[in-house]
């Protein structure tokens, strides 16, 4: 089944991450931003930067080298996957 080998890949990670020499709240961070971007660009919230304070906020936080990037490579709402 899909659930215990997701639960298992996923422990992997946070097991890698934890001997690479992070904290466990670098870790937790680290897991936390990404699982965060991949809802941001899954919803394609990127449609609302420049638009929604609170989004162009979010994104600014997430990406704040590399924003104009994100923008221009994420698929416009119109656009099919």
């Amino acid at each position: 089944m899909i659930g215990p080998a997701a639960r298992e890949r996923f422990a992997s990670v946070w097991h890698y991450l934890r001997e690479a020499g992070f904290e466990p709240e670098e870790a937790q961070k680290f897991l936390a931003t990404g699982m965060l971007i991949n809802t941001m660009i899954g919803l394609r919230l990127t449609e609302e930067y420049g638009s929604d304070a609170g989004m162009t906020e979010l994104f600014n936080e997430c990406f704040p080298i590399s924003v104009q990037m994100v923008l221009d490579a994420a698929p416009r709402i119109d656009e099919p996957w």
